[in-house]
């Protein structure tokens, strides 16, 4: 099987391995810091993460390890190697891959746009006002898994695919990189006080100094993906809406980050699983709801339970909206 990534020079992927999950990782404390094992990839190595769920809470996932035609398979850890680490306490199936049929929806967080702002170091801001795109921080990606999933499963259901790979560190991505960190010097010039950057420049040194950059890349498939979905799916993950525009780099600093300080795990936990399913079976249950309101976007019927209704209420919201008819 071959995949076809068209974001590092249109570079041809195959699937060297493959597991299915036959349980999900089991919270411990510390928690484990599952993607600091990729760190012993090279790059032209890559793990994917796909995670289907259902309307009605069921959830089924896979690990699948690609390898790109210039790397050679003999010289990087196998998956069956990384997978105490990915996976810690979870119980795996080694076998061939399901065929996906959905056309997946690429989900990229959106640029954050500083206006006014020079782009060469200078103390003060030059005449014209200028536009510098700074990216939402891996370090403060709430990368909450399980929420992304439960709007997924209320949308109708779907697969949602979360890949991690080492980019190779070219003379192009590092330009980048100090390119970036050039804007924003020149920008704390201005406005040394905006938190955006401050955080955007310990972001950047991140970068420069992390021994293992990492590139994610997010999708959502399923039969019916609505816009709302992808932009709730990229609330949960990234913190911010999704770019309507696909990736145009080899490597986007949007999806950058480094080895520590990024995100700690691609898939969720069982507890974490358990409790996506006790809610889908409560809402799906037909004599749980005795006065329905009305319907959520994925359909499903929103109201109240004899057993609520006998208890008090506490109703929120602005003036007309129909508390007092409830």
């Amino acid at each position: 099987m071959e995949k076809t990534c068209e974001k590092e020079r249109s570079e041809t992927w195959h699937e060297v391995m493959m597991a299915a999950l036959l349980s999900f990782p089991e919270r411990r404390q510390p928690e484990p810091v599952s993607i600091e094992a990729l760190a012993a990839l090279s790059p032209g190595t890559a793990i994917v993460a796909e995670i289907a769920i259902g309307v009605d809470g069921a959830v089924s996932a896979a690990l699948r390890q690609l390898v790109s035609l210039s790397t050679r398979p003999d010289r990087v850890p196998s998956l069956a190697q990384l997978a105490p680490a990915l996976a810690p306490g979870a119980r795996l199936k080694y076998g061939e891959s399901a065929r996906r049929t959905a056309l997946p929806v690429e989900i990229v967080p959106r640029w954050t746009n500083l206006l006014g702002l020079p782009k060469s170091p200078r103390p003060l801001p030059p005449a014209l006002p200028a536009c510098i795109r700074i990216p939402h921080p891996a370090s403060g990606w709430p990368w909450n898994i399980s929420r992304a999933l439960a709007v997924i499963a209320a949308g109708g259901g779907g697969t949602l695919a979360i890949t991690a790979r080492l980019p190779e560190e070219s003379a192009w991505l590092v330009r980048r990189i100090a390119d970036y960190h050039h804007e924003l010097v020149a920008a704390s010039y201005a406005n040394s006080d905006d938190r955006r950057i401050v955080v955007a420049l310990a972001h950047c040194r991140n970068l420069q100094e992390d021994p293992a950059m990492i590139a994610f890349e997010v999708t959502v498939a399923g039969e019916a993906i609505k816009a709302a979905t992808i932009d709730l799916v990229a609330m949960a993950l990234f913190g911010t809406l999704s770019d309507p525009q696909p990736t145009d780099a080899e490597a986007d600093l949007r999806l950058l980050a480094g080895s520590a300080h990024g995100p700690s795990s691609l898939l969720p936990f069982a507890d974490e699983i358990a409790e996506l399913l006790s809610t889908a079976q409560r809402r799906s249950r037909p004599e749980g709801l005795s006065l329905v309101i009305g319907t959520s976007g994925g359909g499903i019927s929103v109201g109240l339970s004899e057993r609520d209704r006998a208890r008090h209420l506490y109703v929120i919201g602005a003036t007309g909206t129909g508390k007092s008819t409830l």
